[in-house]
């Protein structure tokens, strides 16, 4: 998909198509053998997004999210969908779609200790991992 955007970018249509083809390709096959899972949409939202297709974009990542796609961040980061992010329905689908991974992580936590929330990976310290030492009890 990468090499495919790139190429829509710099006007070589024709290599990118064949790439787009090969994902209109997998996503019909998956339909037809009822392969569901959010893969096949989602990079069809991709495609139709760099294509500047707003509205089947937006189709096609609801699709995957009611899939199981979860990953709001990557999307709101990805350069795949920079053509959908000014779209009203797109803001509201990623803040549903926050919500949604807000409301899991709490029911996750379900009474045990919650994950640390790292925003990157320089986040992760020891402290992160192990809790404040000087908050814990010294050995005997």
């Amino acid at each position: 998909m990468g090499l495919a955007y790139i190429d829509y970018r710099q006007g070589r249509y024709a290599a990118a198509q064949e790439v787009f083809d090969g994902f209109f390709d997998w996503a019909e096959e998956s339909r037809r053998n009822r392969r569901e899972d959010w893969w096949p949409p989602f990079f069809l939202a991709a495609t139709y997004a760099i294509t500047g297709e707003t509205d089947t974009a937006l189709d096609e990542l609801e699709r995957a999210i009611s899939l199981g796609y979860v990953d709001y961040r990557f999307l709101d980061n990805n350069p795949f969908f920079a053509g959908i992010r000014d779209a009203r329905r797109y803001d509201g689908i990623l803040s549903d779609l926050s919500r949604q991974v807000a409301k899991m992580r709490d029911k996750d936590a379900g009474g045990r200790r919650a994950r640390p929330s790292l925003t990157s990976a320089t986040d992760l310290t020891l402290e992160t991992i192990h809790g404040d030492p000087e908050q814990q009890e010294s050995a005997p």
